[in-house]
This record gives structure tokens, sequence and C-alpha cells, in this order.
């Protein structure tokens, strides 16, 4: 059963925004859900990806989208270079890398 809430430290349990999924060099599919840190997390507000399961393809990611109440045509193919990125620019030491 695919996980639809996501727990944020101190703050409670909370749905993800939205759902991505990604091809893997064997074949496999993973899914993850974004949401966002917590005000008690040092990355307060920021993008949160966290990975909910693996399937052996895109039929079975599907048909367990379905159980969950997930119409699957939402969630997006991803990849690194459109995901969210998270900036620690606001932190006072040096710089960020």
């Amino acid at each position: 059963m695919i996980k639809t809430t996501y727990r944020r430290q101190g703050e409670g349990t909370f749905p993800f925004e939205y759902y991505t999924k990604h091809r893997e060099a064997d074949g496999s599919v993973t899914l993850k859900g974004w949401g966002i840190y917590g005000r008690s997390s040092v990355l307060a507000g920021q993008s949160m990806k966290q990975f909910i399961d693996s399937f052996e393809s895109e039929a079975e990611l599907n048909a367990a989208l379905v159980e969950a109440g997930i119409f699957p045509a939402e969630v997006e193919w991803s990849n690194q270079w459109i995901e969210p990125q998270n900036t620690f620019d606001h932190l006072p030491d040096g710089p960020d890398w």
C-alpha cells in the first residue's frame, strides 16, 4: 500500500503535495512523495523528497496508485534536472557547497 502522508517532526502528519516516479537502471520504477520540511527542521519551509516504494514495472506502480486513490496520470516522471533544489544561502557560515 502506498503511503499518502508524511510526518513533520513535532508537527503531526501531512499529505504529500505531489508525487514523482523515476526509472532506475535495473528497469524498476521508484515512487517519491514531495512535501515541505516543518518548522522544527533546520530546512524549514524547503522542499522535502521522501522515498515511498519501488516497483518492478510502471504497470505495477499504476495499479498501486489506483489502490491508494491516486490518479496515475498525476504522477510525473522526474529526474535530477527538474526536481526542486534546496538552498542553504541563509546559513551564516562560509560558502555553501
